[in-house]
């Protein structure tokens, strides 16, 4: 059971914890969205919405911690992330569209990242939503006992590390290609002005 292998699994902090605007407030917090949560298994960093808790509300429990997996649980299209040190030093906080999955010490996020996200995962996590109209769910008692075989840390380790170096190549092929359409674009425009 995924259970077993997770430090803790929990919701994230409801709507009710937090205030409505910020003041200037000593401490704020990033809010993660379902839009922040990239296909290729990473959380964007950019443009996270400043949230601040309500007083009386203790939100450290929902505060992301690197290596955690976040599970959109709640939407048309489940997917999960791994949270990257970048990601855990902005103060994200996990908010109660996501289920957060924290690991045991050893045991390496992406590989959970990696399956979840497959179609084998897809179709694992589609068996466990419940759907009204077009919003599916998934509630974190299913998932707890959700049967994932684990393979050897080493293994993960090797899962881990070509789960990153397939998104950077992922990321440096787009970059080129973005420059390459600007490229072209800017020549053609070049020629049709000299008409």
């Amino acid at each position: 059971m995924l259970s077993k292998h997770c430090e803790t699994m929990f919701s994230g902090a409801p709507a009710s914890f937090f205030n409505k605007d910020v003041s200037n407030a000593e401490q704020t917090f990033k809010a993660l969205r379902g839009t922040d949560l990239l296909e290729d298994g990473y959380i964007a960093a950019e443009n996270l919405d400043d949230i601040e808790a309500k007083e009386g509300k203790y939100i450290s429990k929902f505060l992301l911690q690197e290596g955690d997996v976040v599970l959109l649980a709640r939407g048309q299209s489940m997917r999960s992330c791994i949270v990257t040190k970048d990601v855990a030093e902005q103060h994200l906080i996990a908010t109660a569209n996501f289920i957060v999955l924290r690991l045991k010490s050893g045991q390496h996020g992406e590989f959970l990242v990696a399956y979840l996200n497959s179609p084998i995962g897809k179709q694992v996590l589609a068996g466990l939503s419940s759907s009204t109209s077009l919003i599916k769910s998934i509630a974190l008692s299913g998932l707890k006992k959700l049967n994932i075989s684990f393979p050897s840390l080493e293994k993960q380790k090797q899962i881990a590390d070509l789960f990153h170096a397939n998104v950077a190549a992922q990321r440096a092929t787009q970059k080129l290609m973005d420059e390459q359409n600007k490229t072209v674009e800017v020549k053609i425009l070049n020629w049709l002005q000299e008409v």
